[in-house]
């Protein structure tokens, strides 16, 4: 059976070049990997996107596969998480058989809003203060380097920042349209904790994650844990490639009862194994 696509889809500001070391890791291993420029994340002034704009680019990408018989696994970081949830809603195995759909979603400290939910509104309906929206519709940001990249050297953190691009205010805002039910509620969930996040702090994280662990209605739900800041995509690429390989070895059977469980315990670096393929699919 042909390896799974690898969608990967990027979070606000950031380009795929910032992503460029997990891509190419899991492309040395045989993977084919996507990973678009979100059309928000275009650097215009005032903004021409939305995110619905993003949801309709990345479900085209998704279905371009998925029609063609070839399943997805789905990496998300950060704002990318509002983006896929409601961009794979109705594609997992549920809805399309096992050949053909959405496998896993997988969040790398990334947002998981529920049904009708905005980025904001999981902050309580504000921006945090290091996210300030502008007269011209989009978001500065207050020192991106310590708050993106804060376990890479000084030197890096003002290379990567300096690719940033611009994201309209709006996105942050618009809440998610996606058809209920979100497509977390039928697809495995693997989240990748960052504890050393300054962005999208590891607390907050645990908030989203718990509140969907307690709504009792996720088909699966598995926690992965690194110590990278927001970005390990970036100071832990290799960490990232090896999660997302061992979610694609995982078995093909999406209704196992037995391996609906959680990891407990948090993982540490230096482990040379990750998890066993049954712990996920």
């Amino acid at each position: 059976m042909p390896l799974p696509v690898i969608l990967l889809v990027t979070g606000a500001w950031h380009l795929p070049n910032h992503y460029a070391k997990v891509s190419s890791g899991l492309r040395h291993l045989g993977y084919t990997v996507e990973c678009p420029q979100l059309l928000t994340n275009n650097d215009d002034m005032p903004p021409t996107k939305t995110l619905d704009d993003d949801v309709a680019q990345v479900r085209s990408i998704a279905l371009g596969h998925l029609d063609h018989g070839r399943n997805i696994v789905a990496l998300m970081h950060s704002y990318g998480g509002m983006v896929g949830t409601s961009a794979f809603s109705g594609l997992g195995a549920a809805d399309r058989g096992n050949q053909g759909c959405v496998k896993a979603l997988i969040y790398m400290a990334a947002f998981i809003p529920l049904e009708s939910e905005s980025l904001a509104g999981i902050f309580g309906g504000a921006l945090p203060s290091f996210l300030v929206p502008n007269a011209k519709g989009t978001i500065d940001i207050v020192d991106p380097g310590p708050r993106f990249y804060s376990d890479l050297t000084s030197e890096e953190q003002v290379k990567w920042a300096s690719h940033l691009v611009r994201h309209p205010t709006a996105a942050q805002f618009q809440p998610v349209t996606n058809p209920v039910p979100s497509a977390w509620r039928k697809v495995p969930l693997i989240y990748l904790f960052c504890s050393n996040d300054q962005a999208l702090p590891v607390q907050v994280q645990e908030i989203m994650v718990d509140r969907i662990e307690q709504l009792k209605t996720t088909l699966r739900l598995h926690r992965a844990y690194c110590t990278a800041s927001h970005s390990p995509f970036l100071s832990m690429p290799e960490r990232v490639v090896r999660i997302v390989e061992r979610v694609c070895q995982g078995p093909t059977s999406m209704h196992d009862e037995n391996m609906n469980h959680k990891i407990e315990q948090p993982l540490r670096e230096t482990d040379t194994e990750l998890f066993t393929a049954s712990q996920f699919l």
